[in-house]
């Protein structure tokens, strides 16, 4: 037990023979006193002090602990009351103790990595589980708790939820858990009045839709000739290497799409590939036995979201940005299918589609040039259903079919209820009035009349804006929206970078993570209201404005402050003379540096969702 109350159930050791004689003599006493450790006998101590006798007392303990346990012949010795186990599976020791896992969970996509601390209190048990990607997923969470009652802690909205569906089995709740992405949840087991029978068990018609998942296809019947696209945002640069149709690179990737294991998945002689998109460029792999080939590498700033093709055409692969043609890579010496997303990727991304044959260029160009809607929205559960604060079973909807649904509970009670299709996502198209503050470059006001980034304005004021600027639009919203047991979501889409929003002068806070989307039922009626959306972005953008400009402190090579006295204009709170509106000792871009996208992106739009009382 830590001083923290955290406790163990065994201590595992580091296999590198390596310890203090403090530690293995802490180690020999808690051994002595009941504890099981699981590693090697320790060889030596990392520090020379007490040499040269030291060395004979470390043995000395260490052969007292382990005795004639040598992780060959003898794996186990009993020591005091307790044992040290050496050559055995840490799994196999906790397994003949009747120890499971903590926490175990299954996703669609098997990349998704879900971390988990978990703390036992008197009278409740709390697991704190946080999704470690960018996109959204569905997880089924399994958790070593018996006899209580799950409930969702949100710890950005600080709303608690008591979700109906679980299965108990074995001392082993199970449950579905959606993570927004990046998101996390404290998922908080405590003893209800609710009886355990009451918790739902199925759901008819589509069971699926308890443990919604999404999983990796496989284009067996697809090579050779196909199309890949997919939008990107990177967030880390990659390495470039020269491009080659044999060998294996492996370092510096960052998967946007997965080169899959052509030879395991379609057979020898068959590859999967996949492209590495950084900050910096792209790479096209193809993968096989003994072969992970960069057949085309295209070096060019990624700055925020890019749309990207590859077109296969007869075993060659050719590079598609932002609708124009790039580069064709090299003609591989295997036959070459599509990958998937099954691993991470750091960045974002959006819009993976395989069409199965080779689209040309003109085809290419005249692919969507928005990006498509965020895919977390698509990824949560269309029904879900919950607890009430007496108890209740309520259904929130949003994006079932139409019909009539019926939940059975674990005492194999019915409830039935009826879900009517939800109304089509309302656009919030433009004009958008947007004003921007005084003295930091940009007009004061502009009209946008669609959603664009910042950077892409024909006015320099605009393009290399960094603050806070307000977005004002009118939504008009039917009457037939307004009513008990719907709400109204506003996605603002994607948002470069902070957003605070305002309905109808009703603030409803700052948006600073995705999903960008906030209920806005308490302050919208029928008819026309008004939204004012407040965007600020980054730094970078103004810096790299002002590296258009001539300089207004000498600097050193390399860009350092090469003076050792601040210039009088700054000492005496002036305006920079050269026009400039930041200062910095250090250059830390050029003017030549990529902008970063800015603004509201969009889509905007007005979703509806309903909570429905289950009978």
């Amino acid at each position: 037990m830590l001083p923290d109350g955290m406790s163990y159930r065994a201590l595992t050791l580091p296999q590198d023979g390596q310890m203090t004689p403090q530690l293995l003599a802490k180690i020999r006493d808690m051994v002595r006193a009941g504890a099981t450790v699981v590693g090697p006998k320790p060889t030596h101590s990392p520090t020379l002090q007490g040499f040269p006798t030291a060395d004979a007392d470390f043995a000395t303990m260490a052969n007292e602990i382990w005795g004639d346990c040598d992780g060959k012949l003898v794996k186990e010795h009993a020591y005091g009351q307790g044992r040290v186990v050496w050559g055995r599976p840490l799994g196999d020791v906790l397994g003949e103790s009747n120890i499971r896992q903590d926490f175990v969970y299954t996703v669609g996509d098997a990349s998704t990595p879900l971390l988990f601390a978990h703390r036992h209190l008197d009278e409740a048990d709390v697991y704190f589980v946080c999704n470690q990607r960018e996109q959204a997923t569905n997880a089924q969470c399994s958790f070593r708790v018996a006899g209580k009652t799950p409930e969702f802690w949100r710890p950005d909205t600080g709303e608690v939820e008591r979700p109906a569906v679980y299965s108990e089995q074995n001392g082993i709740i199970t449950l579905p858990v959606h993570f927004e992405p990046m998101g996390s949840v404290f998922v908080v087991f405590r003893a209800s009045n609710t009886a355990a029978d009451a918790r739902v068990v199925s759901l008819t018609p589509g069971s699926e839709i308890l443990f919604p998942t999404t999983k990796p296809a496989a284009f067996t019947d697809v090579f050779r000739n196909f199309t890949m696209e997919i939008w990107a945002n990177p967030r880390m640069p990659i390495v470039l290497p020269a491009e080659a149709a044999s060998g294996i690179i492996q370092e510096g990737r960052n998967d946007a799409i997965f080169p899959v294991p052509g030879h395991e998945l379609f057979g020898w002689g068959h590859a999967g590939c996949g492209m590495s998109v950084g900050t910096n460029g792209v790479v096209v792999l193809e993968h096989s036995a003994g072969y992970l080939a960069p057949v085309l590498v295209q070096e060019l700033p990624i700055m925020g979201w890019t749309h990207l093709v590859l077109v296969y055409e007869e075993g060659t692969p050719t590079l598609y940005v932002n609708g124009k043609r790039t580069r064709q890579g090299l003609h591989g010496p295997k036959i070459v299918h599509p990958g998937d997303l099954r691993r991470p990727f750091n960045g974002d991304r959006r819009g993976f589609a395989v069409v199965g044959r080779s689209l040309t260029g003109s085809e290419v160009a005249a692919l969507p040039d928005s990006l498509p809607p965020p895919p977390a929205s698509e990824m949560q559960p269309p029904i879900q259903l919950s607890r009430g604060g007496k108890g209740s079973l309520i259904a929130l909807v949003t994006g079932a079919a139409s019909g009539d649904y019926v939940a059975t509970t674990a005492d194999g009670a019915l409830h039935r209820f009826h879900v009517d299709s939800l109304p089509r996502p309302m656009d919030v198209a433009g004009p958008w009035q947007v004003t921007f503050p005084a003295n930091w470059g940009a007009p004061p006001h502009v009209t946008f009349d669609r959603l664009i980034s910042w950077p892409d304005s024909a006015d320099a004021g605009v393009r290399y804006f960094s603050g806070t600027a307000a977005y004002h639009n009118t939504i008009d919203i039917p009457a037939g929206l307004i009513r008990p047991g719907q709400r109204l979501m506003l996605d603002l889409g994607d948002v470069m970078n902070m957003a605070r929003l305002f309905v109808n002068g009703k603030d409803l806070g700052v948006l600073w993570k995705r999903l960008f989307q906030a209920d806005i039922t308490g302050a919208v009626h029928a008819g026309a209201n008004n939204i004012r959306i407040d965007i600020t972005n980054l730094w970078q953008n103004r810096m790299v404005g002002d590296e258009q400009l001539p300089v207004d402190i000498p600097r050193a090579a390399g860009g350092q402050l090469g003076v050792s006295t601040w210039p009088n204009w700054f000492l005496d709170g002036k305006p920079s003379p050269t026009g400039r509106f930041t200062f910095c000792t250090y250059a830390p871009f050029t003017k030549n540096t990529p902008l970063q996208k800015a603004g509201l992106l969009g889509p905007v739009t007005l979703r509806v969702i309903r909570l429905i009382g289950v009978q």
